[in-house]
């Protein structure tokens, strides 16, 4: 009926949340919403090979982590960032994917 897909509105909601961004985001649930919302469209874009879109998703999830995330959200944590270590491979950012994986090996 609304003309969109589930992914589109998806896609458009991770959007105004990376515009909200996290400095502006105070209550603990809302910024695990956010990340959470911010991994599921950084998945789904690099299911279709859109890793400029993945990247940016996966950045704007990790900025919603809060401080102790590995200890308190450990597999969230997981998954951004080794989503980011993926994506940023596949731009060919080596820097910034051993950044990621660094910190995967450093908190795994």
């Amino acid at each position: 009926p609304h003309g969109y897909s589930d992914d589109t509105i998806l896609f458009i909601v991770v959007d105004l949340i990376s515009r909200v961004g996290a400095n502006r985001v105070h209550d603990s649930e809302i910024r695990l919403l956010y990340a959470q919302q911010n991994l599921t469209a950084a998945k789904k874009a690099t299911n279709t090979t859109d890793f400029a879109a993945a990247s940016s998703c996966v950045k704007c999830g990790i900025s919603f982590l809060s401080v102790g995330h590995w200890e308190d959200n450990y597999m969230l944590s997981l998954e951004l960032f080794s989503q980011s270590a993926l994506v940023e491979w596949a731009l060919g950012n080596t820097e910034q994917m051993m950044s990621s994986l660094d910190e995967v090996f450093n908190n795994a």
